[in-house]
């Protein structure tokens, strides 16, 4: 296996009292919220979904939030140390959880735990979030599906790992603008204002994968 991608989040915490609420044999009932967040990017690029698993005395212990903010909001007066799981929108990475302790005090703090996302489809030593080809002579209006004639499916890696991923990226800053406009359907995403094609290696099935690959040698040969 390659090495695995490291994404450091932020998890934060805000407690206060509840005053109108009777205290629980002196301790004071606070309602608290813990977020998810990414920090230094949205972490919906990555993160499907977030679950938290608190203590058993809560009702439904183990919640799950599937759309942003990644947060809940609970009520009570104990500290405890939950586990938080994060799903990945690569599928083929494995949910990765880490331990977060809820205390008060202070009522407000921040964590950034660190994250090793390992895919299972390929892996990738450093971040592949936001990948870019220059093409400064681009039109996203003139993007045509490329044939699947002449393709040499022996010569596709079976698993994509550092060293493939690193000899696709150079063999499509090889192409000319003319041929990158046939993989601009369904894989890429054009940048009319910064003139750039974006490759979101990360999220890409082996099989498109496969096509750009296919695709590069195809057009490297001629």
């Amino acid at each position: 296996r390659g090495k695995a991608i490291k994404k450091t989040v932020c998890v934060s915490t805000d407690s206060h009292i509840l005053a109108e609420e009777p205290p629980h044999e002196s301790f004071p009932i606070r309602e608290w919220t813990i977020q998810v967040l990414g920090k230094d990017e949205d972490i919906q690029q990555y993160v499907s979904k977030v679950e938290f698993k608190l203590h058993e005395s809560f009702p439904d212990p183990n919640r799950v939030v599937e759309k942003a903010p990644f947060a809940i909001t609970e009520k009570g007066w104990g500290e405890f140390v939950m586990d938080i799981v994060l799903h990945f929108v690569d599928n083929s990475a494995p949910p990765v959880s880490f331990k977060h302790e809820l205390h008060f005090n202070p009522e407000k703090y921040t964590k950034f735990p660190v994250l090793n996302i390992k895919p299972n489809s390929f892996e990738i030593a450093q971040s592949v979030f936001g990948e870019t080809l220059e093409s400064p002579s681009v039109d996203a209006t003139m993007a045509v599906t490329p044939s699947s004639k002449k393709r040499k499916r022996l010569e596709v890696p079976s698993v994509f790992n550092d060293e493939d991923m690193e000899s696709l990226k150079k063999k499509l800053e090889g192409l000319q603008a003319g041929d990158i406009l046939e993989v601009v359907d369904g894989v890429a995403q054009v940048d009319e204002t910064s003139e750039e094609l974006k490759f979101d290696l990360y999220t890409l099935s082996h099989e498109e994968l496969a096509k750009l690959w296919t695709f590069c040698l195809s057009k490297n040969k001629k």
